[in-house]
């Protein structure tokens, strides 16, 4: 199976009424943390995570800094964002009540190959006690980061991102493992 077709089966549901699989909600949750420090101009260091779910099942693999260090030693270009034909931004996004929704398209020009990435970002968030609500003020950056990220991802072979987990780990660039803390 394909990396394209992997992640049209692991991407997060259209809507958030539909909770997605654990793993994928740890994932995002990672990057969006890396996202926001990257906004506030923090050094991303970390460039792999591993993690088990509450299904026991480990998840190894390049956190949001770590795909864009492979795609930039990597993908040789040259590689351009396409505009969205309908807004004329790089990032499209579609906002609902909860979410915001961005499809960023790329272009790498070497190969030939053209790939969107997708991904969502919730608008506010609920206290633990579930009472109160709060706004995402990082929700724009992170459904772009995001949608940035996993086009990125599509252009990076996955022998390629297998052996810079690897090199990674092998470097200390593990991001510390990830215990589950929610049920």
């Amino acid at each position: 199976m394909s990396q394209q077709e992997k992640l049209g089966s692991l991407q997060p549901p259209r809507s958030t009424e539909e909770p997605a699989p654990e793993y994928v909600r740890i994932q995002d949750e990672l990057d969006e943390a890396q996202i926001e420090a990257e906004t506030l101009g923090k050094a991303l260091g970390d460039f792999v995570y591993s993690f088990s779910d509450n299904s026991g099942k480990t998840v190894t693999d390049l956190a949001y800094a770590g795909i864009r260090k492979v795609f930039l030693d990597y993908v040789k270009g040259p590689v351009r964002i396409i505009p969205c034909e309908h807004c004329h931004q790089d990032c499209h996004v579609d906002e609902t009540e909860s979410e915001l929704r961005g499809r960023i398209r790329m272009r790498d020009e070497r190969r030939g190959k053209d790939v969107v990435g997708a991904a969502s970002a919730t608008k506010e968030f609920l206290s633990k006690d579930g009472k109160t609500k709060y706004p995402n003020k990082f929700a724009w950056a992170i459904v772009h980061g995001k949608s940035l990220r996993n086009a990125m991802r599509l252009l990076i072979d996955d022998e390629v991102a297998k052996q810079a987990i690897i090199a990674f780990q092998e470097k200390g660039k593990l991001a510390k493992s990830v215990t589950n803390s929610k049920s």
